[in-house]
């Protein structure tokens, strides 16, 4: 009787200690999920600070264009009316020479002529500014069309990351090999090309090297992370 008693209860210790065991690699396997869970929640503030500066950058880039178009519209008005004024001298310049005799009126119409000659020069020079803001604006504008395709792009990503962070937080393997393997496909397939608005991600990532560096280093990081720890 004593040596059944002794053996059920070796059998009750052993089941305990298997029990003690599982439980140990599951409270593992939760603080594990725990840390993922908040390094990623902290890459999310990450990106979200960078989409609140690229933001920002969109707003003062748009002020830049608005006050390029302005001038540049200030400048084709006053274009538009030096060439009036232009016409007018040649026209009176044209009846001095017609009222003018031989000794006559030289000098005047000397004057006139130099006159002349510095409007045609002040118009050359306006015309070439006119040309850079013309240019200055159209480059504003490509860059502003990339910042907001990059900033959709961070939205996005960072609308994935919350997911993922969502089913760490609630002990969910999402992929047991590597839970952010979907996520750094996507990634991938954003940043080799896919047309997004006319343009590919290879044009504007070739232009804007640190927003790849930044993905490439996220993608990095993401990849040492392989799920609970087996036991």
């Amino acid at each position: 009787m004593a040596d059944e008693l002794y053996a059920g209860a070796l059998r009750g210790l052993r089941g305990l200690a298997i029990l003690q065991f599982h439980k140990n690699v599951l409270n593992k396997a939760v603080a594990e999920h725990k840390k993922a869970s908040v390094k990623l929640d902290e890459e999310v503030t990450k990106l979200k600070e960078h989409a609140t500066k690229l933001e920002e950058g969109v707003v003062e880039l748009l002020k830049d264009v608005a006050k390029l178009l302005k001038d540049v519209a200030k400048l084709e008005k006053g274009i538009v009316k030096l060439v009036k004024d232009v016409a007018k001298l040649e026209e009176d310049a044209v009846k001095h020479k017609e009222k003018a005799t031989e000794d006559q009126d030289q000098d005047e119409i000397a004057v006139f002529e130099e006159m002349l000659e510095e409007c045609k020069k002040g118009i050359a020079k306006l015309e070439e500014e006119s040309a850079k803001f013309k240019e200055e604006s159209a480059q504003t504008n490509s860059h502003l069309t990339v910042i907001i395709a990059v900033d959709r792009v961070i939205l996005q990503l960072v609308g994935n990351l919350q997911d993922i962070a969502r089913e760490l937080a609630r002990g969910n393997v999402v992929g047991a090999h590597n839970p952010t393997a979907p996520l750094q496909a996507w990634v991938m397939r954003e940043t080799q090309g896919r047309e997004r608005g006319g343009e590919s991600f290879d044009w504007h990532y070739g232009k804007y090297g640190n927003e790849r560096q930044e993905y490439q280093k996220l993608i990095a990081n993401m990849a040492h992370y392989r799920g609970p720890t087996s036991p």
